[in-house]
């Protein structure tokens, strides 16, 4: 392997990381601060790709269609945790059961609405070019990607540890009746988080439809088990940890990809075993890093 071929995949695993990123960092704000496991995130996921697809057909701008995502995301993540999910907090038996059914219900609604088939998206007119790296050739999409994921981490780790809301729902985690006598409104903290979780599940869909190269009913279903890898890799509950994770499974799975196709997929569920049994709490552990 040449330096050229090895810049490439680098690049390539990142973008792939930042995607993987921007899915699992919902699920992991969600399961971290709330306590909830949410299987309809790849659900989620899956809704935001055909977003993308729906808008970039009627050709809306890449920013539209992630603007869309995320509005759509937080105001249905919102609505949802208020009307139906919180009355499962600290059921977990019902958590499963409740996100599961709601999960197909939505991938169901989907599939009528748009078709079995995977929806191919259009060559983007922006970001669609290669430019060179180091000796590497990358598309441009890719690099805004990487540069996506990262200011999305920068954002939330600030949100999540210098704003009041981050510092309230941490807080109502901990003594959610010390932080009520307090005067402080926890559960629509918690709704609010929710309503983030979703829209990142929802923005992470978008951003992946030109990557993947379109939008799919059974997309979700994939994306949901990459999620749930990275956040036991990472460590359940840790923000941190579902970064290194990301990060960790994009790189393996391109320099995999390189070497034998086929075993690209093999390469998270590798991981997961490895980690679990060297380091069954995880990369980074909750204890380390509540986010």
């Amino acid at each position: 392997m040449d330096g050229g071929t090895a810049v490439t995949l680098f690049l390539n695993g990142l973008a792939l990381g930042a995607i993987l990123f921007l899915l699992a960092s919902g699920l992991t704000l969600i399961f971290g601060l709330l306590d909830f496991v949410n299987f309809a995130h790849g659900a989620f996921f899956m809704v935001g790709a055909y977003v993308f697809a729906a808008i970039a057909a009627e050709g809306g701008s890449i920013a539209l269609a992630f603007a869309v995502a995320i509005a759509g995301g937080a105001a249905g993540g919102f609505v949802l945790e208020r009307v139906l999910l919180r009355r499962a907090y600290g059921n977990e038996l019902h958590q499963f059961l409740l996100t599961l059914g709601l999960g197909l219900i939505i991938t169901e609604i989907v599939r009528i609405i748009a078709g079995p088939n995977f929806q191919a998206v259009r060559e983007l007119e922006y970001l669609g070019g290669n430019v060179s790296v180091l000796g590497g050739s990358v598309q441009e999409y890719r690099l805004f990607l990487i540069a996506l994921g990262v200011a999305v981490f920068l954002g939330m780790l600030y949100v999540l540890r210098r704003t009041r809301i981050g510092l309230i729902v941490r807080a109502g985690v901990e003594d959610p009746s010390m932080v009520e006598a307090l005067g402080t409104n926890v559960r629509r903290g918690f709704s609010i988080m929710f309503a983030v979780g979703t829209a990142l599940a929802l923005l992470a869909g978008a951003a992946a439809a030109p990557y993947y190269g379109g939008a799919g009913p059974a997309l979700g279903e994939e994306q949901i088990v990459l999620a749930f890898v990275i956040a036991v890799v990472g460590g359940l509950g840790s923000y941190l940890g579902s970064a290194l994770a990301a990060v960790s499974v994009g790189l393996l799975s391109s320099y995999a990809a390189f070497y034998w196709e086929p075993g690209a997929s093999l390469v998270p569920v590798l991981l997961m075993a490895l980690v679990l049994l060297l380091r069954p709490q995880g990369l980074i552990p909750q204890a380390g890093a509540r986010i």
